[in-house]
């Protein structure tokens, strides 16, 4: 007898869990992975090096302080390698413009405007279809000096 229930209680243990994982992603999960993406890509950019001792968001902040950067102008280095960094991480993604990716400073400077700058995501299989945002502030002295962010469709 107790070996029918030890049985019973398992076989209902294993069904509640094959119900769990075979049921697809809910749009909080799906927002949640995209939003996450956003994130990991962003500060990837961000901590890239761009030359020994110089990295994206060091690059960012000289061009908020008209400064230079390896070399060159801040500005124009940041928008350049961030370009290709974006090519490089989103694929075909980023040959759709399925995204909105921009860089500026508070000071109006616009280091880098790219993607579809009217990102419209379109349904998939008759669901709904969300933009997801990721902004991260750039500070320098406690003072936020410019703002990266890039928009995804999930």
């Amino acid at each position: 007898m107790i070996g029918l229930v030890v049985i019973v209680i398992l076989l209902i243990t294993i069904l509640g869990i094959y119900i769990r994982f075979s049921s697809g992603p809910t749009e909080t999960t799906t927002a949640t992975r995209e939003s996450l993406v956003g994130k990991n890509v962003v500060s990837s950019m961000l901590n890239a090096n761009l030359c020994p001792g110089r990295t994206l968001e060091d690059a960012i902040k000289a061009c908020a302080n008209s400064e230079q950067s390896c070399g060159q102008e801040s500005c124009e280095l940041a928008g350049t390698e961030a370009d290709l960094m974006l090519k490089a991480t989103l694929g075909k993604d980023y040959a759709l413009n399925n995204y909105e990716f921009y860089i500026n400073t508070t000071s109006g400077r616009e280091i880098i405007k790219k993607g579809s700058q009217k990102l419209t995501c379109p349904k998939v299989g008759g669901g709904t279809s969300l933009k997801i945002p990721y902004t991260r502030t750039i500070k320098a002295g406690g003072a936020t000096i410019a703002a990266i962010s890039l928009t995804t469709c999930a």
